[in-house]
């Protein structure tokens, strides 16, 4: 599988747009698979998958951060205004 780097590109595009200074953006992708067997027989069996992007902002050296299990376009940019928000109120 390869990356994609698409929903990180969105999220510094937009944080850059709305005022941010720097910002960095990680994409995460956890798959699990948990198989219980006993004498022969499996007695349970489990698939997971999660995803999420985070962003870190700074404006005018605060920092701001946010987090999205969406990752649509949309909630990708939302993400990105919410940091950098979060940004020009902190202290």
């Amino acid at each position: 599988m390869e990356p994609d780097f698409k929903s990180c590109d969105i999220a510094l595009e937009v944080s850059r747009s709305q005022g941010a200074d720097e910002a960095e953006a990680y994409h995460e992708r956890e798959l699990g698979l948990d198989i219980k067997a006993f004498g022969g027989h499996v007695e349970k069996f489990a698939y997971s998958e999660s995803a999420g992007l985070g962003i870190r902002v700074f404006v005018g050296g605060r920092p701001g951060r946010a987090y999205t299990s969406d990752l649509s376009a949309e909630a990708i940019e939302e993400a990105a205004r919410s940091a950098v928000e979060s940004a020009e109120v902190s202290t």
